[in-house]
């Protein structure tokens, strides 16, 4: 692979790619998406890249990156993390599979900057050797300062061929509002918002409920945050169609042994659970009503633990 590199990105002696912010080295954890295949078990879809910052070679969470950054930066960092993620999903070996890239809804403020960075994020998967489909631009659960620049750049994406995921569904701005506003095609539940629903019937029923309305919709749903095996057989029986968390495998910065963990299917890798059309999901608001009934009275149900049983692998 050959590419122009920013100055602020370096590529390092095992040929993995890193990038420098003031005192800060980022570097890019992987953590893999799963869906159910024909025969009940899990297929690698998709990774989700994460950074990993470090300080004076010791690592440090990312927010303290991102509170170290100043205001006039923080446009400039979050494309460096995905210009970051998608250089070295380029070394994955991984083909089929796609890449999940967060997008700060608050930094796109006129249709200059969503262009720009459309053009950017378009030019670099061409320069990798990742399809349009194998994009999935998460918009993230922050507040959007100017709304007719987020869908601008949301259109150019769809335009482009690339997914459009809201991520953290019930948390803080991403809501019912937000995904009328954006069609997407993929919805990413709120990692908290589903381990919190998923220890009540009621909860159970409500995450249910959601999901089924989605997947009617042409909507796929992903469920994050599944911290043990019981939650990942629960999303399973309720037909989410995505996994994500530690239950199933960790983050892990390359070189990974997901190879190992798990290897390439012979079949080709399918791409039909990123594929879903978009809506308007006037039918939310229909029913608001009723699951909102339904939400309160999680706060009340008394705890019902599902049997924990055996599932899957953890990753490294």
């Amino acid at each position: 692979m050959s590419t122009n590199l920013p100055p602020n990105i370096v590529r390092e002696d095992d040929g993995t790619y890193a990038a420098i912010y003031g005192p800060f080295a980022l570097h890019t954890a992987f953590q893999p998406i799963f869906r159910q295949n024909a025969g009940g078990g899990l297929r690698l879809q998709a990774f989700e890249g994460l950074i990993r910052p470090s300080k004076s070679g010791v690592s440090c969470p990312p927010f303290a990156l991102f509170r170290a950054v100043s205001p006039e930066d923080r446009g400039m960092v979050d494309a460096l993390c995905r210009r970051l993620h998608m250089l070295n999903m380029g070394q994955m070996n991984r083909p089929g599979a796609a890449l999940f890239l967060n997008f700060d809804p608050s930094l796109f403020e006129d249709a200059r900057t969503t262009a720009r960075e459309a053009d950017s994020v378009c030019d670099l998967a061409y320069q990798i050797g990742l399809a349009p489909h194998q994009v999935v631009c998460e918009i993230t659960e922050k507040k959007a300062h100017n709304r007719s620049a987020l869908v601008a750049i949301v259109e150019d994406f769809r335009e482009r061929g690339f997914r459009v995921a809201v991520d953290d569904y019930g948390a803080a701005e991403s809501d019912i509002d937000r995904i009328e506003l954006l069609r997407p095609d993929i919805v990413k539940f709120d990692g908290e918002w589903v381990l919190r629903y998923m220890e009540h019937q009621p909860g159970i029923d409500l995450l249910k409920e959601t999901a089924a309305r989605f997947r009617a919709n042409g909507i796929t749903t992903l469920f994050e945050g599944l911290e043990e095996s019981w939650q990942v057989d629960l999303a399973i029986s309720m037909k989410i169609d995505l996994f994500q968390g530690y239950a199933i495998a960790k983050p892990q910065m390359l070189p990974t042994t997901f190879a190992t963990l798990f290897p390439i299917d012979p079949d080709p890798e399918p791409r039909v659970a990123l594929d879903g059309a978009s809506l308007a999901c006037q039918h939310q608001r229909e029913d608001g009503p009723a699951l909102a009934a339904i939400a309160a009275s999680v706060a009340t149900a008394p705890v019902r633990r599902p049997p924990r049983r055996t599932f899957g692998r953890r990753g490294g």
